[in-house]
């Protein structure tokens, strides 16, 4: 579709320099590339349908009320044995492997008595291991969602427009959306905010934030689904980056009672910069009179007080606080290095490991999925040698 080609040179116009460096072979991780999608005939390739089943019993409808810890009789060291359900069934086992995710993971090793131990004695439950890492640390990036009005809804460039192009095989499958598009802040006003947070200016040569180009935000457009008539369009922005942390705790001793999540969203001046920034790329890339999309294909923010390219950081932050939420990448709520190992044991509790987004300690700039299919793989590895040694 035109409107595909007028994105991409919109990226590279002159009213927006910063993200003609992506298109350079230096920065492999930045630029502009075709969204994927991991579809096989139709059909979204879900990780159940391509490794095997085999050696494998799935119990539905199945809550874990806690791993079954006791103290070895010779020592003392904790041995986990197995698991208990909430029905009150046992099952025993040489390893215990948590990937509950980075909500549940956390709420388990409390309920097992494995956490801080303010937080056990406040609901009765016996501490074998007072943890206080367990639940910290919680990070997710946050999206945030921003309509554009297009200057002529005629010409197509939305689904609801009626444009038969929309009809065409490679549009009924998936999200109406083309490309993603990868950009990095710029490192002067990152370490300013930098800086604010941490008391003290950072060196760009050692900071991790700063010493090399990173992805810090997605922008994706979207051509359907926020006009009947086709009128509008839809900008996904993700940041990638985040360096707030928040919680997640338990409200009682029942595993059915869901764990109480503090996600902490925008709680730095880092992570309120990296917002900022990517909004005003979008305005400058969406409104501008120096790119094509600004010249000819949207008329502005469809909002009651649109933002301009003379918006204020503090009306941009006010949209941000608006229209930001979860990205659903949670992690980080049984670190590595604090709660868990380079192993993935659960450092105080033999026989126990966490296999999920829990042990992320930063974040990465990347969808999880793919990083969680690279730490099972990784995980598989590591169970596999350390059984064949036994």
């Amino acid at each position: 579709m035109y409107i595909v080609y007028k994105r991409g040179r919109s990226w590279a116009e002159p009213a927006i320099p910063q993200w003609v460096a992506p298109f350079l072979p230096r920065n492999p991780t930045l630029g502009v590339a075709d969204l994927q999608e991991n579809r096989n005939q139709g059909k979204r390739q879900l990780a159940s349908l391509v490794y095997s089943f085999k050696g494998i019993t799935v119990l539905t409808d199945s809550l874990v009320a806690k791993v079954l810890v006791e103290k070895h009789p010779k020592d003392g060291h904790l041995v986990a044995r197995g698991i208990r359900l909430e029905n009150g069934t046992d099952l025993l086992g040489r390893e215990t492997i948590l990937s509950a995710g980075a909500y549940r993971t956390p709420q388990i090793l409390m309920l097992s008595g494995i956490g801080p131990a303010d937080t056990l004695e406040k609901f009765g439950i016996p501490v074998l291991l007072d943890q206080p890492a367990i639940g910290r640390n919680f990070h997710d990036r946050v999206l945030i969602p921003t309509i554009w009005q297009l200057k002529n809804a005629s010409a197509g460039y939305a689904k609801e427009s009626g444009n038969p192009v929309f009809n065409q095989s490679q549009y009924t499958l998936g999200a109406f959306i083309d490309f993603m598009t990868v950009t990095s802040l710029e490192k002067e006003g990152l370490a300013i905010a930098i800086a604010e947070d941490e008391g003290s200016v950072p060196d760009p040569a050692v900071h991790p934030l700063l010493k090399q180009d990173r992805a810090h935000s997605s922008h994706l457009l979207q051509y359907s689904g926020v006009s009947a008539d086709g009128s509008a369009i839809l900008m996904i922005s993700v940041v990638f980056i985040n360096s707030a942390r928040g919680s997640v705790t338990i409200q009682s001793s029942q595993i059915k009672d869901a764990p109480l999540i503090d996600p902490n969203f925008l709680g730095t001046n880092v992570d309120r910069y990296a917002a900022r920034e990517t909004i005003r790329r979008n305005i400058k890339l969406l409104t501008s009179d120096e790119t094509i999309m600004g010249r000819e294909v949207v008329a502005g923010e469809l909002a009651a007080e649109p933002l301009t390219l003379n918006s204020t950081d503090e009306q941009i932050d006010a949209r941000v606080r608006e229209m930001a939420g979860a990205c659903y990448h949670p992690a980080g709520t049984a670190s590595m290095g604090t709660v868990v190992d380079t192993d993935l044991r659960v450092i105080g509790v033999s026989g126990l490991r966490v296999v999920d987004t829990s042990v992320f300690p930063v974040s990465v700039s990347a969808n999880l999925q793919v990083t969680v299919y690279a730490l099972a793989e990784q995980a598989a590895e590591i169970i596999g040698s350390t059984m064949n040694k036994c």
